[in-house]
């Protein structure tokens, strides 16, 4: 609220600077496209007249709107494309939605942290081959430079898997930018290759299955291409061979946000920052924790895979502790792993007034739940070593072998000399947790928390 009302105000100014004052356009960025429009019908009806316009897939505005429009709300996934339609793709569109009639937009505001502005491009040996395997005769010969590109590729990997094998390396670099053994554009042959009667090729007559499978596949040709496009390294978790890459989605010289992302002081992205993010301390009593309850059942094996297979046994005795916990008029909210979503006990089994469940991955920057009392987190998403490697290279730079073989920052020592400077993924060898920082030094505390009931509001902010 207190974005849409700063930029209702600052609209509103705009209307009565004089000459030889520049007014100052504005580009809010928030998550969903749901958002988007209400922030702009906040905006405009604290105004009382039209200043700001949504700009998303579902409500594209005109070239006359966006340039007469003080303030334009897009959502995160428009933002983060920034590097694309700088590139060239569509710099036409990212223009008009960065400058109006006063000039260049001067102020972007991003509401809660930024999604996915470090981009992961990941290619799997065994996948890479299937999709090879795909390739038809008429396609070989029509793409020869392409299918050469993927099969460069995918000797490579059995090379680097190879020497994983034989020294059980955990991370290697493959390649340096530039480096790479083979350049393409694999457009053309992704579009033939989607075409193609997948379901039938397993025995089925089934268009759901054909889409499934042919979107699957294409996503491997994407990161294919990014692979061979940047840096990569080599990487091995249990028995399975990957090639991994990343970039920052969001290029340094768009102009600088301002973030309102409350978790920042604990999040290790804005630390790799460094001295391209100033982090504006919390005001005291912004954030009042004293009403909230914790109850912690602790426990292993709370990953997807784990909690799916154990999902039935565990729901059962939640739900018979719940039970006896919660008062009628509780509202209570559950944010479990997608696939166990479905297990979740309904308000009647719980004697309550409501209960809604949702996900991880659905749930972040999302106010839906505002009003929801008692939360209940049962299983926790988790990063492997990878996710980590990825983010810490897309801001510092590509590392060589020696950094993998020891890695670390700011000190010598990764996990005993300075560990609050420190906080990259190799301290944590089982994996990081997905909804937290997992690098912060709160992360004895918040590994604790692995089922619990929070009594407190819920939502897009967290409990007050």
């Amino acid at each position: 609220m207190g974005a849409v009302v700063y930029a209702a105000l600052q609209a509103e100014h705009n209307a009565g600077v004089t000459d030889g004052v520049k007014p100052v356009g504005v580009m809010i960025v928030t998550r969903l496209k749901a958002q988007v429009d209400e922030v702009v019908l906040q905006i405009n009806s604290y105004v009382g007249r039209v200043v700001a316009i949504a700009d998303h897939t579902d409500h594209r505005a005109t070239p006359e709107q966006l340039a007469n429009s003080a303030i334009v709300v897009i959502t995160h996934e428009a933002y983060t494309r920034a590097k694309e339609t700088l590139s060239g793709v569509n710099a036409d569109r990212w223009h008009r939605l960065t400058n109006w009639c006063g000039g260049r937009r001067l102020l972007t505001i991003v509401d809660e942290a930024l999604a996915n502005v470090v981009k992961h491009s990941q290619v799997k040996l065994d996948e890479l081959s299937r999709v090879i395997g795909h390739i038809t005769h008429e396609m070989r010969l029509s793409y020869p430079r392409e299918v050469k590109a993927l099969e460069t590729l995918r000797e490579e990997m059995l090379f680097h898997a190879g020497v994983n094998d034989g020294f059980r390396i955990g991370t290697a670099l493959a390649w340096a930018a530039g480096d790479s053994p083979a350049v393409v554009d694999l457009s053309s042959l992704r579009a033939e290759m989607r075409k193609l009667p997948y379901d039938r090729m397993i025995g089925k007559d089934d268009d759901k299955e054909r889409d499934r499978l042919a979107k699957r596949y294409d996503k491997t040709l994407v990161a294919a291409e990014e692979l061979l496009d940047q840096h990569a390294f080599m990487a091995l978790k249990g028995s399975e061979h990957t090639l991994n890459s990343s970039a920052l989605a969001v290029p340094l010289e768009l102009p600088g946000p301002v973030v309102l992302d409350a978790t920042a002081g604990v999040d290790l992205m804005y630390d790799l920052m460094e001295d391209r993010a100033d982090i504006i301390p919390t005001p005291r009593g912004v954030r009042d924790y004293s009403n909230v309850t914790l109850h912690v059942a602790r426990t292993e094996r709370i990953g997807k895979t784990a909690m799916e297979e154990l999902a039935a046994a565990r729901f059962a005795a939640l739900q018979e502790n719940l039970a006896q916990r919660l008062s009628p008029e509780q509202q209570v909210l559950f944010v479990v792993h997608k696939r166990v979503e479905h297990l979740v006990p309904a308000a009647d089994d719980l004697g309550v007034k409501a209960a809604s469940a949702t996900h991880w991955g659905a749930v972040d920057g999302s106010n839906e739940f505002k009003d929801y009392d008692t939360a209940v987190i049962i299983g926790l998403p988790f990063r492997d070593h990878v996710w980590g490697t990825n983010v810490f290279f897309a801001f510092q730079g590509v590392q060589g072998d020696e950094w993998h073989d020891n890695p670390s920052w700011k000190c010598h020592s990764a996990c005993n000399i300075d560990p609050p400077y420190c906080r990259i993924c190799e301290c944590y060898p089982d994996g990081a947790v997905a909804a937290v920082d997992a690098m912060s030094t709160d992360w004895p505390r918040q590994v604790a928390f692995q089922a619990c009931s929070v009594g407190g509001a819920v939502g897009g902010s967290g409990p007050t």
